[in-house]
């Protein structure tokens, strides 16, 4: 008669929605594993109809408050390309730019403050930084520096409003746009640093 077991974890922690993971064992080798994560339905399509494209360029970033702006990105583009609105190429940087902000600070969180303590076995980011201070701190620093280049080119952090049909509401003047410039420079070392940091982690073959 087989021998069968079953491991179930919940809830899984740092993952959107709700997760849990299934382990299946049978005859004492885990015969299957099962990663569950469930976001309920947010029915962001129907709340969207009937609304004027500016409306719509409101709600969709409420889809998920770390990823706003890419929300934000896409709808524009949508609605653009809908009713054959042309950009500009520089208004097409400036978004890319407000964008790779957006991506810095969510990789920034994700890479060291929810994987890294994990695989280096800390309970959180707090408790690696007596060990690892000076990583942390910088990994605050380049997650803050995407929080900028999003308020810079967004008007605010959290749900910008200035990217507006066909442009912007206002630009940034030449002053922030070189800070800008400046602190990524003084940031890429340790980006870099981030490349090898990460390349020398083993994953166990079943992760």
């Amino acid at each position: 008669m087989a021998n069968e077991e079953r491991i179930i974890i919940e809830p899984l922690c740092r993952v959107e929605g709700n997760g849990g993971i299934l382990v299946e064992i049978k005859n004492n080798k885990i015969s299957n594993v099962e990663v569950r994560i469930f976001e309920g339905p947010r029915l962001f399509e129907t709340l969207v109809i009937g609304k004027t494209p500016e409306e719509d360029l409101n709600i969709v970033p409420r889809i998920c408050a770390i990823c706003n702006l890419s929300h934000k990105y896409a709808s524009l583009r949508a609605l653009e390309k809908a009713l054959a609105v042309t950009v500009s190429e520089a208004t097409q940087a400036y978004r890319r730019l407000m964008h790779h902000g957006e991506i810095l600070e969510s990789h920034s969180l994700h890479l060291y403050f929810l994987a890294l303590p994990d695989y280096f076995g800390y309970d959180n980011a707090i408790a690696m930084a007596d060990d690892y201070r000076d990583v942390v701190t910088k990994a605050l620093q380049l997650k803050k520096f995407g929080n900028r280049i999003m308020r810079t080119m967004g008007g605010r952090m959290m749900h910008g409003e200035n990217p507006i049909l066909g442009g912007f509401g206002k630009l940034p003047d030449l002053k922030a746009l070189s800070s800008i410039r400046d602190e990524a420079q003084q940031l890429l070392p340790f980006a870099l640093e981030t490349l090898v940091l990460l390349s020398d982690i083993l994953i166990a073959d079943h992760m």
